[in-house]
């Protein structure tokens, strides 16, 4: 992960989510590599999943498809993926499962 990428992320979490409200979080592309979100996520509160294509460390749920989430629709509060995209050669099908299982 880049510093960056974890630093953008950090004021994502401070700025926008309220730490005294439940909130379920899924992180498109969670392979720990040289870092995670995992950790901005710690509020008890909160749950988070990880999701990716391969199981490994900061991986809950392990995809068959990067273009199908194995979730029910509008089911989750925030869907994140810091360094995924680049990597998914029809993001754009990604994009509109994230939106499908996020809560309107």
């Amino acid at each position: 992960m880049h510093v960056s990428s974890y630093q953008h992320m950090t004021d994502l979490v401070s700025r926008y989510l309220a730490p005294e409200s439940a909130l379920s979080v899924v992180d498109i592309g969670s392979y720990d590599v040289n870092g995670s979100y995992r950790t901005l996520f710690g509020n008890p509160l909160w749950s988070y999943v990880g999701v990716d294509l391969e199981s490994g460390p900061g991986v809950d749920m392990v995809l068959s498809s990067p273009y199908t989430l194995p979730l029910a629709s509008a089911s989750v509060d925030l869907v994140i993926s810091g360094q995924a995209f680049e990597h998914v050669e029809n993001f754009w099908m990604s994009w509109l499962e994230m939106l499908r299982v996020l809560k309107p």
